[in-house]
C-alpha cells in the first residue's frame, strides 16, 4: 500500500528529474511497473516524441535537447476517461495527492493560486503551477464552474 504509493509517488517526479531518454533503464522499468505490457503508439514530431498509452490513459513527452541530441523526458500526461481518445489513467497515485475525479476547486484547495491561467470563453481552462511543475487541464472554459472536473494532468520540471 503505502509504500507502493511513495515508489509510484516519486517515480514522475524522479523520471523527470533525471532527464531520462527512452532507452533508458529508469524509464523501461517504471513502465514494466506500472504500465505493464500495454501497447504504446509512438508520435514523432521534430524536437518531440510522444510514446502514448492510450489504454491506460497515459502519454510520455520526450524533449530534444539540441545540445547533445538526446530525447529527455520533459512531460508526463495523465488523461481522464475520454479524453483526446485515452481511457482513465491507471496510475494509482499521482504527485502531489492529485487524482483525475478533481474539480477546479478541488485543485485550488489543494495546490493554491496558480502562478499563471489560460482558456475560457471556447477554450477549457488550464491552471499552471510552474513552482511544482504540474499543469491541470480542464473539461469546460466557465471559470465560474466551481465543479469543472480534470480533463488531464500534465507533469515536469518544476521552474
Amino acid at each position: 500500500g503505502a509504500v507502493f504509493r511513495l515508489l509510484l509517488m516519486s517515480s514522475i517526479q524522479d523520471l523527470l528529474r533525471q532527464k531520462v531518454s527512452p532507452q533508458d533503464a529508469a524509464f523501461a522499468e517504471f513502465i514494466r511497473i506500472h504500465i505493464k505490457d500495454c501497447p504504446s503508439t509512438e508520435k514523432r514530431m521534430k524536437d518531440c516524441v510522444f510514446y502514448n498509452y492510450t489504454t491506460v490513459g497515459v502519454s510520455f513527452c520526450f524533449d530534444l535537447d539540441k545540445g547533445s541530441g538526446r530525447f529527455e523526458l520533459g512531460a508526463v500526461h495523465c488523461f481522464a476517461e475520454g479524453v483526446d481518445g485515452y481511457k482513465q489513467c491507471a496510475l494509482d497515485v499521482l504527485p502531489h495527492e492529485l487524482n483525475l475525479s478533481l474539480t477546479a476547486k478541488d485543485v485550488v484547495a489543494k495546490l493554491g493560486e496558480p502562478d499563471k491561467k489560460a482558456g475560457g470563453r471556447s477554450v477549457p481552462i488550464c491552471l499552471m503551477y510552474d513552482r511544482l511543475g504540474v499543469q491541470c487541464e480542464f473539461r469546460l472554459s466557465n471559470w465560474e464552474d466551481a465543479g469543472n472536473p480534470l480533463g488531464s494532468v500534465v507533469f515536469y520540471r518544476p521552474s
